[in-house]
């Protein structure tokens, strides 16, 4: 069977959504509140980048941060 442009359009935002985090969800994940995010993404503990307006964090820098134990 074909996928639809809908069906292809879904799967794409599907794996977006698994592999780019929002900071409310990225926060979420690491059980820590929203300034002590904003001071890692600061000091450069945590890579984030912007698109448009809005700022994103990509799961394997998620999943680099919790590996390296830099809970502090």
């Amino acid at each position: 069977p074909t996928m639809t442009s809908t069906n292809k359009h879904n799967k794409l935002e599907n794996i977006m959504n698994q592999s780019i985090l929002t900071l409310e969800n990225a926060r979420n994940e690491l059980l820590i509140s929203r300034t002590h995010l904003w001071n890692l993404i600061r000091t450069g503990k945590l890579k984030a980048f912007k698109v448009g307006r809005c700022v994103r964090i990509k799961r394997c820098e998620i999943d680099r941060f919790i590996n390296s134990n830099q809970f502090n």
